[in-house]
């Protein structure tokens, strides 16, 4: 039994904050946690983010966390910037350091919390000050630990744990040992999908906005136009399949919509057939977001890189899209009974044209697959989530 409120940190990324206001799936996972504590509270969260007048707005809708906004400016500048001459000088014999975690690690030493939660990266978590008393836990959202990373060993002695869904925990081990301490935390999504006349009204809404026909089979992608993500792949493949439309949903880096080489060579790439393709860029607002999904026929990740588990896969089900996902990372976990899975090898194009083409060519298969995406994902819901944080919390504590 909780006697009293727990105080908990919360470390973001340095470059997206917390509350998300400017995307990052990370970033909405800790957001989760914040607004189901508003609802029941368990704990007395202290976020430690990345300064943005954003923010400001937020501030009022939560009475059981304090928000405090690391800020990139003052005098301790000059003196890093010196740091990291002195860095190359010596070959990068001297260890990384960045205003924003010196500006931490002040405050977690003159704050006592009981545990500090970091959602950043190795980087961050090497510089944790070694006088901290607090129980410190590293949350882990995608393939990118190895034995070599930045700081790892002085980070697998600090930390209580790592915490990572099943995939990403058996991937730790595999790089750093099976002695790695992981808590396994499964994430969440919004579970809750519209009635079916109201996704209907969304549908014509977004379809008369890119002047969709109704008898068009549109194929969404949402996420960052990036390598890793596969949209370039997903655009070769739709060329090759007819009588149906690409709309991709996604800036070049979560709320950046700038045009960089590789976002140009997307673009470039889909002038070959502009009638089939269509960019939204990023959409700021998530909501806005899940009504491309139920406007759409068919969703694809196409990831080419080892995804933890994608939320937008999650997301496609939810929305009763019928799914295909490339067999990579954790992603096949959160498959649908009938999603489709493509083998990435050489022929990978080809394979994600022939998936895509099964479903354009089969109207029974994919309602078929509406029904069956909506099923069994209840152990993603939010309330679920903070459950399982809390259990987590506990079990560290005790």
């Amino acid at each position: 039994m909780i006697m009293r409120r727990l105080k908990i940190a919360i470390v973001g990324y340095d470059a997206y904050p917390i509350p998300s206001i400017k995307g990052g799936a990370v970033e909405e996972l800790m957001t989760v946690l914040l607004n189901q504590n508003e609802k029941n509270p368990e704990f007395d969260f202290t976020v430690f983010t990345i300064e943005d007048e954003g923010l400001a707005p937020l501030l009022k809708n939560y009475n059981y966390t304090k928000i405090v906004q690391i800020s990139r400016r003052g005098f301790l500048n000059v003196i890093l910037f010196l740091y990291k001459i002195l860095r190359r000088i010596t070959f990068f014999r001297l260890p990384y350091r960045s205003l924003y975690m010196v500006r931490i690690n002040k405050q977690l030493r003159n704050n006592h919390y009981d545990v500090v939660f970091f959602a950043t990266n190795n980087y961050q978590v090497a510089q944790i000050d070694s006088k901290i008393k607090s129980h410190i836990l590293y949350g882990v959202y995608s393939d990118y630990l190895k034995s070599d990373s930045y700081g790892i060993n002085y980070i697998k002695k600090r930390l209580d744990s790592f915490v990572a869904i099943k995939y990403i925990g058996q991937r730790l081990k595999e790089e750093l040992g099976e002695d790695t301490k992981v808590y396994e935390l499964e994430g969440c999504c919004d579970i809750e999908r519209k009635s079916l006349e109201e996704r209907n009204v969304i549908r014509k809404k977004i379809r008369t906005k890119h002047g969709i026909d109704e008898k068009d089979i549109v194929v969404l992608y949402c996420g960052r136009l990036s390598p890793e993500k596969g949209p370039l792949q997903l655009i070769q493949a739709i060329q090759k399949v007819d009588n149906c439309k690409l709309i991709l949903v996604g800036g070049s880096n979560f709320s950046k919509n700038e045009k960089n080489k590789y976002v140009c060579q997307l673009h470039e790439e889909a002038s070959k057939y502009n009638d089939k393709f269509i960019f939204t860029g990023y959409i700021p607002n998530h909501t806005d977001m899940i009504e491309y999904m139920y406007a759409s026929d068919i969703g694809v990740v196409p990831s080419v890189c080892n995804e933890a588990g994608s939320t937008a896969l999650v997301e496609f089900r939810v929305a009763g899209v019928p799914t295909i996902i490339s067999r990579m990372g954790g992603m096949p976990n959160y498959a649908g009974k009938e999603t489709l899975i493509v083998e990435n090898d050489d022929n990978y194009v080809t394979n994600l044209a022939n998936a895509i083409k099964e479903f354009v060519e089969d109207d029974q298969l994919r309602k078929e697959c509406t029904r069956a995406n909506f099923d069994d994902l209840s152990y993603l819901s939010r309330d679920l989530y903070f459950e399982r944080f809390k259990e987590m919390i506990l079990s560290i504590v005790n």
